[in-house]
């Protein structure tokens, strides 16, 4: 069974008959016979950028009608964007980053549009810039693994003590390291019985003080990942569940979905 997590649901449905209808094509969003500024030229002569503006103008459409959206605001920072940073670039590079950045910025705005609520309930607990950069860099490389213990060596991490290896579907596990008081969730994929792993994404964690209690927990036809509460207490805090499919950590809404719909355990494996 396909497992999406319910903010992703959200916008799946409101941006999927966008591209549904729509044929391949090879150029960007406008037409490229009439162009006449550097930026618009540079964008029709390359592909992928042309691809990444054809992406932004489907989301832009998207969520520019969406309800709890407003159209007019939207509009507005669009042709901001298009002045002050798309407009002043100068290479590709620069473009693929404006692109992607303001992108992600309207499917940010459009989650939020769509579910206040699911939107608060997944922001992603802070942490210092510095250490999530460094965190992230890990995502890609191998490590290895021994029956269901998952042992990832990086230089000033430790296991925090009493949290064990949360085994996921489809040879996926969540390590639980910490640095300077910041935890962090590590889902690696073991390849075969020789032990040998992928990091394939990472999730910051709560503060111990919001939680303490390292959990396996499941959602029924949404999927299972490790959850998080205090110590002593029933309501799980934060819980992710593992897409094997994108080999990812999502964020689950536990509040909108309701606290007694979710099933945790503490984990069995682990040292």
């Amino acid at each position: 069974m396909c497992r999406i997590s319910l903010i992703a649901l959200l916008w799946l449905g409101m941006l999927g008959t966008a591209f549904a209808a729509s044929p391949e094509v090879a150029g960007p969003s406008f037409d490229c016979g009439r162009v006449h500024s550097g930026v618009n030229k540079l964008i029709c002569a390359t592909p992928d950028i042309a691809a990444l503006d054809r992406k932004l103008s489907a989301d832009f459409n998207n969520a520019k009608y969406q309800g709890g959206s407003d159209g007019k605001a939207l509009q507005a920072a669009e042709d901001a964007w298009l002045r002050d940073v798309r407009n002043k670039c100068t290479d590709a590079a620069c473009l693929r980053d404006a692109y992607r950045a303001r992108d992600a910025q309207i499917l940010d705005d459009s989650l939020r549009a769509a579910s206040p609520a699911a939107y608060a309930d997944t922001l992603p607990f802070p942490v210092d810039p510095e250490i999530w950069s460094e965190v992230r860099s890990f995502v890609g490389q191998s490590c290895s693994a021994n029956s269901r213990d998952i042992h990832i060596a990086r230089l000033g991490f430790s296991s925090p003590k009493g949290f064990l290896v949360i085994v996921g579907p489809g040879g996926f596990f969540a390590e639980p390291l910490e640095k300077n008081g910041a935890r962090f969730a590590f889902l690696v994929q073991v390849a075969d019985a020789s032990g040998a792993c992928t990091i394939r994404d990472v999730a910051a964690l709560p503060a111990s003080g919001k939680a303490n209690a390292w959990l396996q927990c499941s959602i029924e036809d949404i999927g299972m990942g490790p959850g998080m509460r205090l110590a002593g207490k029933n309501d799980v805090v934060a819980f992710w569940t593992i897409d094997a499919e994108k080999s990812a950590l999502q964020r689950q809404p536990v509040n909108v979905l309701g606290q007694g719909t979710i099933r945790c355990r503490q984990p069995e494996s682990g040292e």
